[in-house]
């Protein structure tokens, strides 16, 4: 088992938004609590064609043993039997070329136009895996969709969100637990939160639907679930506020998944 951090949810001062200040900041904390990390690419890299993006990015991750991809583009730019996709697909294989450590890619089923293609990127070095999605995806937040595009698609293979999970369940779809059981053969990665936003110390202009256990609670199914899988690759996915407080809620979020420290469901400490 091996423990991530989602660089897309380490926040940076007032909370804005620079893809490398945030990444420095994510590889920044992996490495100081010897954990593996997961970077987020979209259009913002595959729309230059150079992609020059690929050699600095790879030689930032040197070092890691295990580096995860999470696959994002735009809605009007779907991966799929087009040029962007080729576009997409070539650098991504130059990528895992100069980062030997890619194990795993993730992408979202409703921004693919055409599942078939994505053979031509599958390789034995790294799985490819489809995200249960939220209540608001218009195809990917359903156990019927899941069912299908693995049924169809052997190459796939599944990553389970528990935010997006809770919140499906709350529409009658399987709980996390049930969906651990159902495609347990499957399962190659859990990206882990609390869906909701708990954060009761930060702007109140900040929205997230993925808080940390460490702030939320109501840890114990996702600890169990864990446990029980085993073999799998464990994203924390919870907002990191800035600064020395975020650090330290990280530390208690990896403590908690390791089932380490426990805290009560509906835990009083917010960040603050």
């Amino acid at each position: 088992m091996e423990y991530f951090l989602r660089d897309a949810g380490c926040l940076l001062p007032n909370t804005q938004n620079d893809y490398n200040a945030r990444m420095d900041r994510a590889v920044a904390l992996c490495r100081k609590l010897s954990i593996q990390i997961q970077i987020t690419l979209s259009q913002e890299q595959f729309l230059d064609q150079d992609g020059r993006w690929i050699e600095p990015m790879a030689a930032q991750l040197q070092g890691f043993n295990n580096v995860l991809v999470h696959l994002h583009t735009r809605d009007n730019l779907p991966f799929g039997n087009n040029s962007y996709t080729a576009t997409v697909f070539r650098q991504l294989r130059r990528f895992s070329d100069l980062c030997p450590s890619l194990k795993g890619i993730c992408v979202h089923p409703d921004l693919i136009s055409h599942y078939d293609i994505w053979r031509e990127l599958s390789s034995p070095r790294y799985y490819i895996a489809i995200e249960v999605l939220d209540g608001n995806a218009l195809f990917g937040h359903r156990k019927r969709h899941i069912e299908t595009l693995l049924n169809n698609y052997a190459y796939f293979d599944l990553v389970l969100d528990t935010a997006h999970i809770m919140e499906t369940q709350a529409m009658g779809e399987p709980s996390l637990s049930q969906y651990a059981s159902l495609f347990r053969s499957r399962i190659r990665e859990i990206q882990v939160s609390h869906n909701g936003n708990y954060y009761q110390r930060m702007p109140e202009s900040f929205t997230t639907a993925h808080s940390l256990f460490a702030v939320a609670g109501n840890s114990e199914e996702t600890i169990r679930v864990i446990k029980d899988l085993d073999d799998i690759n464990v994203v924390i996915e919870g907002v990191i506020p800035p600064g020395p407080d975020g650090e330290q809620l990280l530390e208690q979020e990896l403590s908690i998944l390791q089932d380490q420290q426990q805290l009560p469901p509906n835990n009083a400490r917010q960040y603050g």
